[in-house]
């Protein structure tokens, strides 16, 4: 381990975890997303004439689509992290390890937050859907026949890719943080060999200044 890039092979291998998983998390919102907006067009599709169909599903979609924004904040600056590790002109690296721990945290921060929420709706409740028809309330049993017609379930945890979406990005957080710590870990490694530097500088100035001093007094 250089003592001028500490934990190299370890930021690079925490770091390729951050954007594998992120990418995953990532590809399983937007496709929660977009299968969500296709099952409340079916549902549109399939009203009567007349009818007007009401779908909220704002808790988790909107959660959702944030899950699925971090995710790829995490993955492009996984990329951009990865690459200065592999190729960076800087010298001392302290001052950019640390604001790239801090970045991964702060991230990581936000998408517990976030998570925590999402699993919570997914957890515990459905959408809310309601009809009118001809400007008169439909009962919640025509409702109930025409989702079990179409094949479609309000309660969200019955929902197999809000699953995925309540699972996946966990693993995302969890090598962002791991890599945060490396990170962090990586940028205290490196003030060592300064110091370690300075203080064998400095010994050698005292040493040659005695020696110069015994000569002069040799002579």
């Amino acid at each position: 381990m250089s003592p001028l890039d500490p934990f190299r092979a370890g930021r690079l291998i925490s770091l390729f975890f951050v954007f594998a998983f992120s990418v995953i998390g990532g590809s399983v919102g937007l496709n929660a997303l977009i299968k969500s907006n296709q099952e409340r067009s079916s549902i549109y599709k399939a009203a009567p004439l007349g009818a007007v169909i009401y779908v909220d599903v704002h808790n988790v979609f909107s959660t959702g689509a944030v899950i699925t924004a971090i995710c790829a904040l995490l993955a492009l600056l996984s990329v951009l992290f990865f690459i200065f590790t592999l190729w960076c002109p800087v010298r001392d690296k302290r001052f950019w390890l640390r604001v790239q721990s801090c970045i991964l945290f702060l991230c990581s921060i936000w998408l517990f937050a976030v998570l925590v929420a999402f699993d919570y709706y997914f957890a515990n409740k459905q959408a809310k859907v309601s009809a009118t028809l001809d400007g008169v309330a439909v009962s919640d049993g025509l409702i109930q026949y025409i989702e079990e017609s179409l094949g479609i379930t309000p309660v969200y945890r019955n929902i197999h890719y809000l699953l995925l979406l309540a699972v996946l990005p966990w693993f995302a957080l969890l090598f962002s943080v791991i890599a945060g710590v490396v990170l962090h870990l990586a940028a205290r490694r490196a003030c060592e060999p300064r110091r370690g530097y300075d203080a064998t500088f400095s010994m050698s100035e005292t040493e040659r200044g005695e020696k110069g001093k015994a000569t002069e007094g040799q002579a």
